[in-house]
């Protein structure tokens, strides 16, 4: 009978476990505990613009002080854009503002992305970069 007990309890146990191992935590925390460290010494890679969006986003980072879930964004899409990767501004959506400010941050967004979609990205890397940065 005490047996039975234990093989329930540890079976309880490992579904429980089970469960909870949420692959996006444990990515995250390998971002901020590994990547992000090694994003702020590495040598400039990748082009322009994501050079100046590495450096762009690590300062604002850093701007955020206490706002841990914003410090952690900016990270996130400063590891991102070292990678090489195509970073694009927050959605309007992603923020609370009033509704009148959110027409006219969207509005400023899609001015935005065609500028950088129109070879902004190419034509003129670094202040396509604070550009988005400064959106950001």
């Amino acid at each position: 009978m005490r047996s039975r007990v234990v093989v329930a309890l540890i079976g309880a146990l490992s579904i429980a476990a089970g469960c909870a191992y949420d692959p996006t935590l444990l990515d995250a925390g390998y971002t901020l505990t590994y990547e992000v460290p090694a994003v702020r010494v590495m040598a400039p890679q990748g082009p322009e613009f994501n050079q100046g969006l590495r450096a762009g986003y690590l300062d604002l980072a850093e701007a955020m002080g206490g706002d841990h879930a914003d410090r952690w964004h900016f990270q996130f899409k400063a590891v991102d854009s070292a990678k090489g990767e195509l970073v694009y501004p927050d959605t309007v959506e992603s923020r609370w503002l009033a509704a009148d400010r959110a027409e006219e941050l969207a509005a400023a967004r899609a001015r935005l992305l065609a500028a950088l979609d129109q070879s902004g990205r190419d034509k003129a890397p670094e202040p396509a970069a604070a550009a988005q940065v400064a959106f950001d």
